[in-house]
């Protein structure tokens, strides 16, 4: 993991990241302190560009990719930071060279079996529970199970919001083109199985490897996210735009834009935070997000049991009726959590994040930079003091970007372009 931020206002916008990067081989896992997340996107124009999550796309680093794109970027120049993003974008789908088959076919083989093997996961844990149970389970029960928990995640994908970013025809090519592939990873994993697998239970798989490619669902150990901000040659004002990225199949770039900000005239200022996030919302709302859903959660509870312990001690009430006054009563629960969630949030705007983002507004470009590394300070300085691994820390690169002065370096623990 990592921790970023990005502090915008209508001055410039300041980019800070730490230099945690974890490598995991087998079963061993050793975080280093030394990576590179931040650099310029353009040698010539107020543009940078950041990265999370994992450090490589398709075995290639991010880094090698963005130093690339700058050389041949030279200095072309876009109207908007959009602009920028999509030619970034751009440079990485419909066949790029960086991706050659043999890498797309590698990309689409571990996606299908990191899911598949975790459908595996539910299925042996429900098998196991049920020879605890009772000793023993026939292949009939097993079959069963398994028909669960395949259908189970295929609806799990299919509550995804598919992805625009993909043509309408890509999942049908993903079949054409990769049938070896998922055919040699459903004989990898559900074929080991001591049951026969029906036709329509590999109709689901085949679903399921065509789903993945199509959906807003990011498989974690591949996926990346990469941020772009700062002006466009017509912008006065700077912008953010992110993106998550996993890879390319059928030459098809796997993406969908999470992020824009922009600072207006009215958007005067806004803190955007990446990957580890818990500890910069609760600096800017006053409470840790983990801490309000709890609190959430327990408010539904609650509301949703109360009607039923009161019905159970009116003994002159018929089934009918307690059922009756069941639903009133829950309309009314639903209502009142509803009303405090929307309470909290108002109050948390105007008592916490208005005043700190009129105070992010009016400041000029060096306290942004002293603000965005503070943050990343933070989530540092938390994971510090918890007995986790240390996945964010070592030293925080920070720039500041504005219209006059471009792409300026305020700390960087060594020359990156």
């Amino acid at each position: 993991m990592t921790a970023e931020v990005a502090v915008i206002n209508k001055m410039g916008v300041a980019l800070a990241a730490d230099s945690a990067v974890t490598v995991v081989k087998g079963q061993g896992r050793k975080v280093y302190n030394t990576a590179n997340k931040l650099f310029r996107l353009s040698n010539f124009h107020p543009v940078g560009i950041m990265i999370f999550g994992n450090s490589e796309l398709m075995g290639i680093p991010w880094e090698t990719i963005i130093k690339t794109y700058t050389n041949k970027l030279k200095d072309q120049q876009f109207d908007t930071v959009q602009e920028y993003a999509d030619q970034f974008i751009t440079s990485l789908n419909d066949g790029s060279p960086l991706f050659p088959p043999s890498e797309q076919e590698r990309y689409v083989y571990t996606t299908i079996a990191e899911f598949f093997f975790m459908i595996m996961g539910m299925i042996q844990r429900k098998v196991d529970a049920k020879i605890n149970e009772v000793g023993e389970i026939n292949k009939a029960e097993i079959r069963n199970i398994a028909s669960k928990a395949i259908t189970h995640f295929l609806n799990v994908l299919k509550e995804q919001d598919k992805l625009t970013t993909v043509p309408e025809e890509h999942a049908k090519d993903i079949i054409n083109t990769y049938s070896k592939q998922i055919e040699e990873v459903k004989k990898d994993t559900f074929y080991r199985l001591p049951i026969n697998i029906t036709k329509s239970l590999d109709a689901k798989l085949t679903e399921i490897c065509c789903e993945l490619f199509i959906r807003k669902i990011n498989t974690p150990r591949s996926s990346s996210g990469i941020v772009i901000a700062g002006f466009g040659d017509k912008e006065y004002f700077p912008s953010v735009v992110s993106y998550f990225i996993e890879g390319v199949a059928n030459n098809k770039l796997k993406y969908d834009q999470t992020h824009k900000v922009e600072a207006s005239t009215t958007m005067t200022a806004a803190i955007v935070p990446f990957a580890q996030q818990e500890m910069v919302y609760t600096f800017v709302e006053g409470v840790n997000p983990d801490y309000v859903n709890y609190t959430n959660q327990y408010l539904v509870e609650i509301f949703q049991g109360y009607p039923n312990i009161i019905l159970d001690n009116l003994n002159d009430l018929t089934d009918s009726e307690k059922n009756k006054i069941s639903r009133k009563l829950k309309k009314i629960s639903d209502g009142l959590v509803n009303d405090f969630g929307q309470t909290m949030i108002d109050y948390r705007q105007k008592e916490f994040v208005d005043p700190l983002v009129n105070a992010v507004a009016a400041l000029p470009k060096e306290e942004l930079a002293v603000l965005a590394e503070s943050l990343v300070n933070i989530t540092a300085l938390k994971q510090k003091m918890s007995m986790s691994y240390e996945t964010v820390g070592g030293f925080i690169d920070v720039a500041v970007i504005t219209k006059g002065d471009g792409f300026d370096w305020i700390k960087q623990k060594k020359i990156c372009n």
